[in-house]
């Protein structure tokens, strides 16, 4: 395994823990100040909105970092796997455009052939 394909795994491992961390505290935080708003129905509709919400990108987040990790592993399975994650991060400015360009980059780029003398 060559160092960017490395640095392809971590950088989505990080990606994920990051992306799984940041909806967590939102949901910790947004769901604190609806339970002080328990007189209305709304509340109840949204919290249970946000929690669809969390546990989506969530999953999405948990997928990275378990795609990352295979990825280290030498999964091939990850590596094609990781590859489509990557094509969706483009969309994701600035940040995932960046990581995505450079994990497509370093993933599908011709391999040296290696001599077998």
């Amino acid at each position: 395994m060559d160092i960017h394909t490395r640095i392809v795994a971590v950088l989505h491992i990080v990606l994920g823990v990051l992306g799984a961390a940041v909806p967590l505290f939102m949901g910790l935080v947004l769901g604190g100040a609806a339970a002080f708003m328990r007189d209305t129905q709304l509340p109840g509709f949204v919290v249970g909105l946000g929690a669809m919400f969390l546990g989506f990108f969530v999953l999405l987040a948990l997928v990275d970092v378990i795609a990352g990790v295979a990825l280290l592993k030498g999964s091939r399975g990850a590596r094609v796997f990781v590859i489509v994650i990557s094509a969706l991060g483009l969309f994701s400015f600035p940040v995932g455009t960046i990581i995505g360009a450079y994990s497509l980059w370093a993933l599908l780029r011709k391999q040296p052939a290696l001599d077998v003398a």
